[in-house]
């Protein structure tokens, strides 16, 4: 993700890279080896309460980067995240995890910890339609058209 301007980055899982060159607030996330965290001259913010794994993390500006657990994919191999399930699911921390109570004000670390934990599925906790039913032809000269709109909501 490249960003340019104010960003808000909480509770994500992320194999790639964030790029901010603004001010930034990047929390509880979980950065995968092969990803780069790169905050630039412009940018100004805070990043707390991430695990960095393998990651490359750059800065050259005002960004305040604390209590966030960091170290070589080797480190954190076998130590932070459970690695089973989907791809998303194997970043939950494993319950002798050392990303528990590891960040500030003793809280965990990482996209399954903070006040709006990632939530597996990718469904978000908001309505979202699940099936739309559109004609797939509409007449100028008609003067009604069927829709059919099913949603779901998430808790």
């Amino acid at each position: 993700m490249k960003q340019r301007g104010a960003a808000t980055f909480h509770n994500n899982v992320v194999i790639g890279y964030l790029y901010v060159d603004g001010e930034v607030i990047c929390s509880n996330n979980s950065f995968n080896n092969a990803s780069s965290v790169q905050f630039y001259t412009d940018s100004a913010g805070e990043a707390f309460n991430n695990i960095w794994r393998g990651v490359t993390v750059a800065t050259d500006s005002q960004v305040l980067v604390h209590d966030n657990l960091l170290g070589s994919q080797a480190e954190l191999e076998n130590l932070t995240y459970a690695w089973t399930g989907s791809d998303d699911a194997k970043f939950q921390l494993r319950t002798d995890s050392n990303g528990l109570e590891a960040c500030s004000e003793g809280a965990d670390c990482g996209a399954f910890a903070g006040t709006a934990p990632y939530i597996l599925s990718g469904i978000p906790a908001r309505p979202r339609i699940s099936n739309l039913g559109v004609p797939s032809v509409v007449l100028e000269s008609d003067s009604t058209m069927t829709v059919t709109v099913s949603a779901e909501g998430r808790n």
